[in-house]
């Protein structure tokens, strides 16, 4: 599979908290999308595309410096646009099935046990995480869905998904540091 990480947001909540990409907010000792890659990369794709947009040149940096993996991709949107849209932009370089990760999302579950095994359930419906009753900061998409989105002219990926057959898998938990509690939840941590 392939997987795409949504990193290119200007972090509007945070205004005043932190000023840089969120996904290189520190976590553990470490910025967020090190955690998220890391995830990601137990699942052996095929390849790894951080989708970037606001101050991009800073996570290539991180990803040269920290991250050498050659399958892991940056594509740099000169205008973000929105989710989806960012997504549609790099569909020509993906294959499916595509799991699509926030990058602002540090995922406490089983990527591979709990959520992507859904998927494989003989329905090969596609499948968002939840927990709590929130969205979980991952979704995964087959072939004919990654064709909706590429014809689709929605922005937003979240308005695109529930417009979709989706199946919706509770998973343990996850910390979202996009918003100002996450923020915070992140720095005492």
């Amino acid at each position: 599979m392939d997987i795409a990480i949504l990193a290119g947001g200007y972090g509007t909540r945070l205004k005043g908290l932190w000023d840089g990409p969120k996904c290189l907010m520190p976590y553990q000792g470490r910025p967020v999308i090190e955690h998220i890659v890391n995830k990601a990369l137990e699942l052996k794709p095929r390849k790894i595309f951080l989708l970037l947009g606001y101050q991009a040149s800073k996570v290539v940096a991180w990803r040269e410096a920290c991250c050498p993996h050659r399958y892991v991709v940056p594509i740099i949107e000169t205008e973000p646009k929105g989710t989806a849209a960012a997504i549609r932009n790099a569909l020509p370089l993906m294959k499916s099935p595509l799991l699509v990760l926030n990058g602002d999302t540090v995922p406490y579950y089983d990527l591979l046990s709990e959520f992507i095994a859904a998927y494989d359930d003989g329905t090969r419906r596609n499948i968002t995480a939840w927990a709590d009753g929130v969205h979980a900061g991952a979704s995964l998409f087959g072939a004919y869905t990654m064709f909706k989105i590429e014809e689709s002219k929605a922005n937003d990926l979240n308005l695109f998904i529930y417009g979709t057959d989706v199946k919706h898998v509770r998973v343990s938990g996850f910390l979202d540091v996009g918003t100002p509690e996450g923020f915070h939840k992140a720095q005492q941590s």
